[in-house]
């Protein structure tokens, strides 16, 4: 797909039910560009950010709710701690899709992790922030329950990398939703 600049982070993630495939990437320009692949071609690109946090690692992810027709797209930019988000409905123009501001992060967004439940539409999301915290909050599918976000911990070794992960899970019989 043609993403304006050239990408120096890219993120990638298959529908879970079919044949679409949504590629995000940030550019040297600090360009966050979406791009859709619909099974048989790239069927539609968008460009949602002009002043990324960062282009040298990943402040942005998203993940495909269960049921594969949504996608969440999350990124933080330069200007604010506050997540920004879009939702994305496969067979739609990502044109129709409007830019949100989600949960506050109190900090800079440096690195952001979002990961499905096995069974619901839920999707928790991860962030370590410019002071080395990190916290998470909880998508149900159509709004972010946990706002503002829970701090897990605040003396992340170094927030410029992934030094934090998640796994899938049924949060669903997690005791706290969480682990």
């Amino acid at each position: 797909p043609n993403f304006g600049g050239v990408p120096q982070v890219i993120r990638a993630a298959a529908e879970p039910t079919g044949d679409y495939i949504v590629v995000i990437a940030v550019d040297g320009s600090m360009d966050l560009n979406i791009a859709v692949w619909d099974g048989s071609a790239w069927s539609d690109y968008r460009e949602v950010e002009t002043s990324m946090s960062y282009d040298d690692r990943r402040c942005f992810d998203l993940a495909w709710e269960t049921s594969g027709s949504e996608a969440l797209i999350v990124w933080s930019n330069s200007s604010d701690s506050e997540l920004r988000y879009m939702t994305w409905t496969k067979g739609t123009a990502l044109s129709g899709a409007t830019v949100q501001t989600g949960p506050d992060f109190s900090n800079r967004i440096a690195i952001l992790h979002a990961q499905s439940d096995t069974i619901t539409d839920k999707i928790v999301i991860l962030g370590a922030t410019s002071n080395s915290d990190l916290k998470h909050t909880l998508w149900d599918g159509d709004t972010f329950v946990t706002d503002p976000p829970d701090l897990l911990n605040n003396s992340l070794y170094t927030y410029a990398s992934a030094s934090f992960g998640m796994t899938a899970m049924d949060f669903e019989s997690a005791e706290s939703g969480v682990t």
